[in-house]
């Protein structure tokens, strides 16, 4: 029994310094409305520099592909002048139902701005619905996703053909 609990003890401490350490996340999506005034909140994991572009999508990702499928939407961040500071957290919430205008709030000084890039994003409030945050040579994701930061599923399991981790592993 104390043998386990030693090992247990080892075990956390070493995932307690990857996770510190070795552990580059960008962002964390950690909020999500699916009703009316559709929105996300992420946390930045570290700091990020001006000018530094995150794209989000409610697409399914296609596992193996570096891609996202076609239909519904993509909107970018842009990171204010000032950057963001590790922990800073940023809303952005539609104005109305489907209309694909945000307001955007956040913790610092200065938030950013947000834009739609293509389609529309409409997240679900009754079935399960998936937003990603990613990295892209360009707006299109059909092609140059470099990286995807963080996913959130709501309401189900992940299936595991929308699931970025095998192209983009932890760490």
């Amino acid at each position: 029994m104390k043998r386990s609990r030693i090992t247990q003890f080892f075990l956390l401490i070493g995932a307690l310094f990857y996770l510190s350490i070795g552990h580059t996340q960008t962002v964390a999506i950690v909020g999500y409305n699916g009703t009316t005034g559709d929105g996300i909140s992420f946390v930045a994991l570290q700091p990020l520099t001006s000018g530094t572009v995150i794209y989000f999508t409610d697409r399914e990702y296609i596992s193996g592909a570096d891609a996202f499928n076609t239909g519904e939407g993509v909107w970018s961040y842009t990171i204010p002048g000032s950057g963001m500071a590790m922990g800073d957290v940023v809303t952005f919430t539609e104005t109305g139902t489907s209309t694909n205008v945000l307001t955007v709030a956040c913790t610092s000084a200065s938030c950013g701005t947000f834009n739609l890039e293509s389609g529309t994003i409409s997240l679900a409030s009754t079935s399960a619905e998936g937003v990603y945050a990613y990295s892209d040579t360009d707006n299109d994701p059909n092609n140059g996703v470099t990286e995807v930061y963080a996913a959130l599923i709501s309401r189900s399991v992940f299936p595991a053909s929308d699931n970025p981790i095998a192209d983009y592993p932890l760490g």
